[in-house]
């Protein structure tokens, strides 16, 4: 939530173990890097490739933020 939010450590933080600054900090030290990025990002897109939704809708490599368009049937924002 820190980082997705890009809110830092501060509101996340809670009253159990897992929750508290230093291990907040030391998952963000340890674990939230490049490789683990990379490695994590692969096997989504792996398996993305073989839900067959994915593939009719181009083989898992379009997505939303491609363009696609969807109808909305009621005037919207």
């Amino acid at each position: 939530m820190a980082h997705g939010c890009n809110v830092g450590y501060t509101p996340v933080i809670g009253s159990g173990d897992a929750l508290k600054y230093s291990r907040l900090s030391h998952v963000d030290q340890t674990y939230l890097r490049l490789a683990t990025y990379r490695a994590a990002n692969a096997t989504l897109i792996d398996y993305q490739a073989s839900i067959p939704l994915a593939q009719a809708w181009g083989g898992g490599l379009v997505a939303s933020v491609d363009g696609m368009r969807f109808v909305v049937l009621v005037p919207s924002v």
